[in-house]
């Protein structure tokens, strides 16, 4: 059909889908543009508003629209009107829902913050045992450190006989020697005690502190607990508890509503099977499974000027019946040729 602007083209289109309809058949309407689709549609819905095929939502429109004077041209909302119980119930389970989500939120905040309690609390005893071992340590230097100076002041009194003595024979000086090595080598085990001690009693006080710190934040956690199980009426024995059967109470509730949203679906489905006029743009046909699993008598195709080749070669394909292209060949095509400027022409060069 070629018609300029003016000449009526939206109104034949909407009377020779009305003639489709009177004849049992399914049709798809297209076009490039959503106001186009949207435009025809209105124009079909003048002429049907008062019957079933409208009212009951069989006259149905996918995709963005605006389509304020005949509503029930939205696929959206003839969904939501065959819907309104389930829609109501999933409304009554999310207001149910809403507190104990709140109130499990809270539970899992007080779970968190004695699970971080209970991490630094192991810390604490880590620390602890480590100061612990360093305290065993030092007094087991010290104590090594005063046997080795009376083994010292024995071995040295006992150097100092023998370097004395008048008459020094081979066995006096191998003693002499022996002494003196014993002395260099007792010598030695003290330094490196000692040494242990400096770096040991170096850690300490550091190590002290992080001890005292946490036990302050520990204790400040530990009233903090203390007073959020205190508000929500729970102990810490009872919380894992609690959480665990809200949770499961939560689920029940999600799994609910996951049905009832399947439902809807459902009945989405069935809208559009039982559809008698489908109207999209013509890239919904080939982004949409919904539209091409249907079965569909004719295709109508606004604006053809406008149109892509391939999606209108596309939607023909959905069709088992008859195509009606519609437009003005006057008008601009999707595509518009010029002749190349000289820069166009100096870049391909």
């Amino acid at each position: 059909i070629w018609g300029p602007p003016g000449t009526g083209k939206t109104h034949t289109i909407a009377i020779a889908i009305n003639e489709q309809i009177k004849r049992g058949r399914r049709v798809l309407l297209l076009s490039h543009a959503n106001t186009a689709v949207d435009g025809a549609l209105e124009e079909l819905a003048e002429l049907l508003h008062d019957e079933p095929v409208y009212t009951e939502g069989h006259l149905v429109r996918m995709g963005a629209s605006q389509l304020d004077k005949y509503p029930m041209l939205s696929l959206d909302e003839v969904i939501r009107k065959k819907s309104e119980e389930l829609a109501s119930q999933i409304k009554d389970l999310e207001l149910k829902l809403l507190p104990m989500q709140d109130k499990l939120s809270d539970f899992l905040k007080i779970q968190a913050m004695r699970d971080g309690c209970r991490q630094k609390q192991s810390n604490l005893s880590e620390k602890k045992t480590i100061y612990n071992r360093q305290e065993k340590e030092l007094k087991q230097y010290m104590a090594e450190i005063g046997r080795d100076e009376t083994t010292l002041q024995s071995q040295k009194a006992e150097l100092s006989r023998l370097e004395t003595k008048m008459f020094q024979t081979r066995r006096t000086k191998q003693k002499i020697l022996s002494a003196r090595q014993k002395i260099y080598k007792v010598e030695n085990s003290c330094e490196e005690r000692r040494n242990a001690i400096k770096l040991l009693q170096s850690k300490q006080p550091a190590l002290s502190l992080e001890i005292a710190d946490l036990e302050k934040i520990i204790l400040s956690e530990v009233s903090a607990i203390e007073s959020a199980l205190s508000t929500v009426g729970l102990t810490e024995s009872t919380l894992e508890k609690e959480i665990r059967e809200l949770a499961k109470k939560i689920d029940a509730i999600e799994q609910q509503i996951r049905e009832l949203e399947r439902l809807i679906a459902a009945v989405r489905k069935q809208v559009i099977e039982e559809a008698a006029v489908i109207g999209a743009t013509l890239s919904m046909t080939y982004m949409s499974t919904d539209l091409q699993v249907q079965q569909y008598d004719a295709l109508f195709i606004d604006e053809i000027s406008m149109a892509p080749l391939l999606p209108m070669f596309f939607a023909m394909g959905l069709v088992s019946s008859s195509c009606t292209l519609i437009g003005d060949f006057l008008q601009l095509p999707c595509l518009l040729y010029t002749s190349p400027s000289p820069r166009d022409r100096s870049v391909s060069r």
